[in-house]
Parts: C-alpha cells; sequence; structure tokens
C-alpha cells in the first residue's frame, strides 16, 4: 500500500479506532471505579486525554491533506516546483503535532515557500499554534505565567519565558475592543444626561527594587436599577496602563466618550478620584466636566487625624455634610489645641490641607445633581491588584503595562484571538487555489473512507452507527 493510500483511509481509521476502542477503554476504567467506589475525575482525565491524542492525529491528517491539496494543483505547478519534503513539530492545544509539509521554489524569483502552512496561517517560523497562543494569554491574564502554561496544556513543559514572549508578540495592546474603537453614527450614539470618569492607581513592585505606577479610568453611566444588594455600574469601560505623558491616557477616554456618546445630550460628566494632579488633569480634557473627591479618601484623612481623639470624628463629617468649611477650620483648631504629640500634630494638618484643596470637590458632590459616590478602590483591587501588586511578582515596566492593558482590554469584552489576529503577516496571493482541488483531495481524506467504515454498513442500529452516520451527514 502506497503512503499516498495509507493518507487517505488515516482519517476515518482513527475515528472508527476511537469509537471501536478508545470509548470500549473508556467505559472498562468507569466500570472498575463503579465497583471500587473509585473517583470519577480519573475518567474525567482519561478522556480528555483520549480526545487530546484524537484530536492530533486528526490535525495530522487535516495536514497532510492541505500540503496534498497544494501538490496536486496545476495552479501551483506552473509557478513553483517541489524541492524536498521536511519535518516540523507544531505545539497546539491538543499537543504536539509532529507532521511533513512540502518546500518550494518559484519559478519566477527563486523565492522559497512552505506553501501549504503558508495557506493555513502557520509562518514557518512559528512553534506554537495561534489557538495555543491564545490560551496561554487567556489564563496569563489570571493567573502567574508559569501557572498559565501549566492549566493551558499538561502535556507539553512549557516555560514562564514562553508565555511572557506570547504576550510580547502582541506589542502595543488596545484598551478598548476594535469594535468601540469603530466610528458609531450620530444618530446611533448613547443619550444620557449623567456621564462618569472615575480615576486611580496601583503601586506595583518591579525586578529592580524599583515600583511603578499603572493608572486606571474607567467610564460608566451610573448605577444600574436592580434587586440586588450588590451595585453594578451600568456599561462600563476600563482604561490602564503606563504613562509618559498623561494627556495621552485622557485623550484615549475623550475619544471614546465623543465616539460612543451624544455630547450635546449630556449635562455633567462627573470626574472623581483622590485628587491627584493627573486626576484632575482630566478636567481640563473632558467636556462639561465636574470633579468630585472620592468619599473614601476623605474618610481615610479623618481617621488619620483623629485616631487619638475619635469625638472629633463625628464633627469634622458633620460640617463636610453640611458644606460649611468655617466650621471645619473651627474643629481642626481645636482639634491640634487639644493635641501634644507633634507627629500627630502634623497628621492633622496633612489632613485639614488634603481636605480643603479638594474642597471644591467636597461640595460638589452635595450640590451637584447626579453626583454619586465614587468606587474606584474597588475596581483597582479587580482589575490591576489581584494580577500585578497583591502577590510578591518582580515585573518588568513594559510587563506591567502590557499585562495592565489586557486586563482592561478583556474586562471590555475584547477577545484575544482578535489581538493575534492583527498580528498576522498578510497572506499573499501566490496562486489560486481551485475549488474541484480542494474538493476532491477532501473527499479522498474523508468522505469516501468514512462510507466504507465497517460500522456504517453492518445494518445494526448501534449508538456506534448512529453517530458515524451523524458525522457523515447521512
Amino acid at each position: 500500500m502506497t503512503k499516498q493510500n495509507i493518507e487517505r483511509m488515516s482519517l476515518m481509521n482513527i475515528i472508527q479506532d476511537f469509537m471501536e476502542n478508545g470509548i470500549k477503554n473508556l467505559f472498562e476504567l468507569l466500570g472498575k471505579e463503579l465497583k471500587n467506589k473509585g473517583d470519577f475525575s480519573k475518567f474525567v482525565l482519561e478522556l480528555k486525554k483520549q480526545l487530546d491524542s484524537l484530536g492530533i492525529e486528526i490535525c495530522k491528517t487535516a495536514l497532510a491533506a492541505s500540503d496534498e491539496a497544494i501538490r496536486i494543483e496545476p495552479n501551483r505547478k506552473n509557478q513553483w516546483v517541489v524541492e524536498r519534503r521536511d519535518k516540523k513539530t507544531l505545539l497546539t492545544t491538543f499537543g504536539e503535532i509532529k507532521y511533513e509539509r512540502t518546500y518550494y521554489k518559484s519559478k519566477k524569483d527563486n523565492e522559497y515557500k512552505y506553501l501549504s502552512d503558508e495557506f493555513l496561517g502557520i509562518d514557518c517560523h512559528d512553534r506554537m499554534d495561534l489557538s495555543l497562543k491564545v490560551q496561554l494569554v487567556k489564563e496569563a491574564v489570571d493567573v502567574a505565567y508559569d501557572k498559565s502554561a501549566k492549566k493551558t496544556i499538561e502535556s507539553i513543559d512549557l516555560s514562564s519565558q514562553t508565555v511572557m514572549n506570547t504576550i510580547r508578540e502582541l506589542g502595543e495592546i488596545p484598551n478598548i475592543t476594535y469594535k468601540d474603537q469603530c466610528q458609531v453614527e450620530e444618530s446611533k450614539k448613547t443619550k444620557v444626561k449623567y456621564l462618569y470618569v472615575e480615576a486611580d492607581e496601583d503601586h506595583v513592585a518591579l525586578q529592580n527594587g524599583k515600583s511603578v505606577m499603572p493608572r486606571l479610568v474607567y467610564v460608566h453611566e451610573g448605577y444600574e436599577h436592580s434587586n440586588s444588594k450588590r451595585k453594578k455600574l451600568k456599561n462600563i469601560h476600563y482604561f490602564c496602563g503606563i504613562y509618559n505623558n498623561i494627556e495621552e491616557l485622557w485623550l484615549e477616554v475623550v475619544d471614546y466618550i465623543y465616539n460612543q456618546y451624544d455630547i450635546d445630550n449630556i449635562e455633567n460628566i462627573f470626574v472623581s478620584g483622590d485628587g491627584a494632579a493627573w486626576i484632575k488633569q482630566g478636567i481640563s480634557w473632558i467636556p462639561k466636566s465636574v470633579y468630585l473627591l472620592d468619599r473614601f479618601h476623605i474618610n481615610k484623612y479623618i481617621l488619620k487625624a483623629t485616631t487619638h481623639n475619635h469625638k472629633y470624628r463625628f464633627h469634622i463629617w458633620e460640617s463636610i455634610n453640611n458644606c460649611n468649611l468655617k466650621e471645619l477650620d473651627k474643629i481642626f483648631k481645636d482639634l491640634i489645641d487639644s493635641t501634644e504629640n507633634e507627629n500627630k500634630i502634623q497628621q492633622i494638618k496633612d489632613s485639614r490641607k488634603y481636605i480643603k484643596s479638594n474642597w471644591e470637590g467636597i461640595v460638589n458632590y452635595y450640590k451637584k445633581s447626579g453626583a454619586i459616590n465614587c468606587s474606584a478602590e474597588g475596581h483597582i483591587s479587580h482589575i490591576l491588584s489581584d494580577r500585578l501588586s497583591s502577590r510578591p511578582l518582580g515585573w518588568s515596566v513594559q510587563g506591567v503595562h502590557q499585562m495592565s492593558r489586557l486586563r482592561a482590554y478583556t474586562a471590555n469584552g475584547g477577545a484575544i484571538y482578535e489581538l493575534f489576529e492583527k498580528t498576522l503577516k498578510k497572506k499573499k496571493n501566490y496562486f489560486y487555489l481551485s475549488k474541484k482541488v480542494v474538493n476532491s483531495t477532501m473527499k479522498n481524506k474523508c468522505i469516501e473512507k468514512f462510507n466504507n467504515i465497517e460500522s456504517l454498513n453492518t445494518g445494526k442500529k448501534t449508538g456506534l452507527n448512529y453517530l458515524l452516520k451523524a458525522l457523515r451527514g447521512a
């Protein structure tokens, strides 16, 4: 039997062998677990192992079929000549696939190509299939690089460096999805009375002992109406990253707002934060903006000023709730006069300075219709800290930037696969691959051999018989 005939029979033989022997062995294992009061998870793990093996064999056959289709294509023969056959190993989510593909030389300019790989989007230098890269990055968004590799595929030993290099391939990662970047027609833009922009930053330790601060800004439409006790923000979109020029961050935010919302319909855009200069800078970029001081940080400074004298805490809050700055000054003066420790006095003065320098943001919370409390601390934890700073990991600046943007991108509903699609080299049209050749090759590889499977022609109505007929399309 020739190698070509063996290849033609292989796909259906693989499936038939799996159906008749693989499943039989699996259920024998299940029977043993039942008799011994064993563990169903062993059955699940063995099933996954068997399915991965099946996937590898089917992929090998598919790659061989593609290579054969190119090889027998008349249009190819007019432009490219066969040089040799080379082996290649490709890592996939099923495991390691070893196959052969044909190397060609162009008659026109002496260019060399593995044409079947090119037609399938496999670069000659690719060690990993795109689907495996996507899954590695998906896992790495939530867990450390080494854990990402183990969770993605156990049968291949992939290093943390491999995962990191895979993320590096993505280059500059957008904060929002490609769909959200598309220009929205004016008539279809969202109309809201109030819009909310909240901001904060995280502190991440670097490998060199220093630290870096990725910024977080998110835009939303307020709280959703729900019977749930837990409040949920409506149509939230995140923007993250390390910015040498903070204007770049605010321009991303402003572009998104102008693209998605009817600005003329908005009464106020509330910009909330802890009073940092970079957050206040956003007010000059965002139209119709009103600054709000995050009440979490107000409380933080009040606690700091009154740890030694709790009775003043209520009075400070009362003056703030009444927007009475004169009364607030008097309370702080009394608190300082009643304090002897110089360090505590300095803490009180720092708290007073912080509250007074952000007084406009405090008053706006009480005076402006539509103002709500900022929830940035929780979002910092959810988007940044959970992955970047809550565990003792040593990051590079590039690593922090890419991971923070990946976290924002996926939280915004972005698909990792779309990011990798943008990195693919544009496929050249070397020649036209005729439908007739493709159909005949696939028929030889699959359909005819499917009809020759013994289980389909016995006449017995078994579970295997029904399944194979369904696969065939009978």
